[in-house]
């Protein structure tokens, strides 16, 4: 019997540069594409239309249409991971300022024009998309929860820290957040507002 052939592919592969480029061009299209028309009215069609593929192709990339929009908004927000730009906090001052900055990073980039659309698009579908609603968390909120926890593990006990991660991500969000997304103010007022809401939250929470 012959071996399995290895399809895996490397980085420098010509094959996997061309792959990644069409991907970019398929998420690219697609952003326009539902920004434009919302999640309804834009069709797998119109996409490979827009990125200028063939729904085959497209089909390779992207499983469904769900898929395809939760990784817009996630590639939009993909630097809000950054877990390597992070260490483990040695002491109370370390984390605060680590805290700080990252809720700094993580605002700026989800209350973009872009985003803040997206978002909006998304929240309309969540109540007939539960799968929507699944693959969005996970792939967006927890990756944030994993970056807060590794800054946090040694300042708070493991059985404590997933809660701790979550309950600073959103309180630090807070109001600011929750009127940018209703667009009562702008990205610019609610950086404002969040620069002292985050100082309370990290004070709260390292006291």
């Amino acid at each position: 019997m012959k071996p399995a052939r290895d399809r895996s592919w490397r980085a420098e592969d010509q094959r996997y540069q061309r792959k990644a480029e069409r991907r970019s061009v398929i998420l690219n299209a697609a952003l326009h594409a539902f920004l434009r028309g919302g999640y309804e009215r834009t069709s797998m069609d119109v996409i490979a239309d827009e990125a200028g593929v063939s729904k085959m192709t497209l089909y390779r990339h992207f499983s469904d249409k769900s898929s395809l929009f939760v990784e817009c908004m996630n590639e939009r927000c993909r630097a809000m991971l950054l877990p390597e730009r992070y260490l483990e906090a040695k002491t109370i001052e370390e984390a605060r300022a680590s805290l700080v900055d990252y809720g700094h990073v993580v605002f700026e980039l989800i209350t973009q024009e872009e985003i803040l659309l997206l978002y909006r698009i998304f929240i309309g579908q969540v109540s007939q998309f539960k799968e929507l609603a699944v693959l969005f968390y996970n792939t967006g909120p927890v990756e944030a929860y994993h970056v807060i926890e590794k800054i946090l593990c040694r300042l708070f006990d493991a059985d404590r820290l997933p809660l701790i991660a979550k309950t600073f991500f959103w309180a630090s969000l807070g109001d600011a957040y929750n009127r940018a997304v209703l667009g009562i103010n702008t990205s610019e007022e609610a950086e404002s507002e969040f620069s002292q809401q985050i100082e309370l939250v990290v004070d709260s929470l390292l006291r």
